[in-house]
């Protein structure tokens, strides 16, 4: 069996999968503002799945890694900083633990899903904050695995301020005072729609991909706000710039434990 943990920055999910890739059990619960506390948490709910023995277990979080130390570099929305949850998930778990950040391995997943059709994904969650990965060949492209597209400077409003403060599901709520299950109004998804799109934009010219996956919490509202971000991207002009269509995440809310998944299945064939 293994054990696969999304750490959101609302919500943890943990989940167990048998080897043939078969989910078994799941809960989610939110995620402590306190580093220890959610260890401890964490320790309950692993207990709660029922499983007593684990070969891997494979944990995403919306942060930073070194990638030497393991360390978690603490600038995504945790605030956990020079933490080493690998480390301590192997004490409570006593068995190998495999960590990435959580875009990447929600890339991963979705990437596996097309791997028939596309060979260079863009994946982008899009919810507390906004992160993304590239995944190239149902691999995450090493070039670019700690990318931080919600952090990008854009010019939004004659200000110059990171993506992910007026795109990201809460600035959707900070914005509009409503929480995107709420929202109804046709004018309010426009205005969502060109938030994110006016990052997609930037980063055509610059990942070319062949396909734009967008999950996350605000993934799961796709079909509100989805074809105006299709309509911009096909109506640009210049011929240098891509024009891939931007489709939801198959698998919004579970995407990043099913890549949880993929991951330990790459790391053992390696």
């Amino acid at each position: 069996m293994y054990l696969t943990i999304d750490v959101g920055g609302t919500k943890t999910l943990i989940a167990s999968f048998n080897t043939s890739g078969q989910l078994k059990n799941m809960i989610k619960f939110e995620t402590p503002k306190k580093y220890n506390i959610f260890l401890s948490i964490l320790t309950k709910n692993i207990t709660l799945l029922g499983e007593l023995n684990y070969e891997y277990v494979a944990a995403a979080f919306p942060e930073t890694i070194n990638r030497t130390t393991y360390r978690l570099i603490g600038g995504g929305k945790l605030k956990w900083h020079n933490v080493n949850p690998k480390k301590d998930i192997s004490n409570i778990t006593n068995c190998p633990v495999l960590i990435d950040n959580d875009a990447n391995l929600a890339g991963l997943s979705e990437a596996i899903l097309l791997k028939d059709k596309f060979s260079r994904i863009l994946y982008l969650t899009v919810s507390t904050g906004i992160g993304g990965s590239l995944i190239i060949n149902q691999k995450i492209d090493q070039s670019l695995i700690d990318m931080e597209p919600g952090h990008m400077i854009l010019n939004h409003n004659n200000q110059k301020i990171i993506w992910e403060s007026f795109a990201s599901g809460q600035a959707i709520t900070q914005t509009f005072g409503k929480y995107a299950k709420d929202i109804t109004d046709e004018n309010t998804w426009i205005n969502i729609a060109n938030n994110i799109t006016e990052g997609i934009l930037i980063l055509l010219p610059i990942i070319r991909p062949d396909i734009i996956i967008i999950g996350g919490s605000i993934g799961t509202y796709f079909k509100q706000y989805g074809k105006y971000i299709n309509q911009t991207i096909q109506n640009l002009k210049d011929p240098l710039i891509p024009k891939p269509t931007v489709q939801s995440a198959q698998k919004p809310e579970e995407a990043v434990i099913y890549g949880c998944y993929q991951l330990i299945k790459q790391n053992i064939l390696i």
